[in-house]
């Protein structure tokens, strides 16, 4: 007759073994004393176990585990792939493009100051035109003062035009 293995004696110490394996395991065991030897220890060891206290979770632990299972902002999980190598490939090239257009924009000589520039008139007057345009408009006097039109005269009174 062949032995039970420890997790079919570990299932019948717990009561947790199918029907047939508990009577398999539990006719074995009044002819086998090393059998029972075993179950014995397995139960020995159960209740060490249970009689231990429950050890208490060290600080922090449930507000790390809470933490944990709260999604990241998008921001820390894109610094994340870069920091983990998926998207360094691509920010190399994209640091490479910008650096090209730097230098490109940078090193990008305007005329001589000492050239002349040829503009046509009518962009100078459209320009003009829009700027008047775009320009504030002083406030309003509210009345002109009136013109003096008198003319003083050898004989005191003023001739009016």
């Amino acid at each position: 007759m062949t032995c039970p293995n420890s997790e079919s004696l570990s299932a019948f110490a717990d009561r947790e073994a199918p029907a047939e394996e508990a009577a398999f395991v539990r006719a074995h065991l009044s002819g086998c004393a090393a059998c029972a030897r075993r179950l014995r220890s397995i139960e020995a060891a159960r209740r060490a176990l249970a009689a231990l206290p429950a050890p208490d979770a060290p600080p922090g632990f449930v507000d790390s585990l809470l933490a944990g299972a709260r999604p990241a902002p998008w921001w820390a999980r894109l610094l994340g792939e870069v920091r983990s190598g998926f998207l360094q490939p691509a920010g190399a090239v994209a640091a490479a493009g910008l650096a090209a257009a730097a230098l490109l924009v940078f090193t990008h000589r305007g005329p001589a100051p000492d050239a002349e520039l040829e503009v046509p008139a009518e962009v100078l007057v459209s320009a003009h035109e829009r700027f008047l345009r775009t320009m504030p408009l002083a406030p309003a006097e509210t009345e002109p003062p009136a013109p003096d039109l008198t003319l003083a005269s050898a004989g005191g009174e003023g001739d009016v035009f």
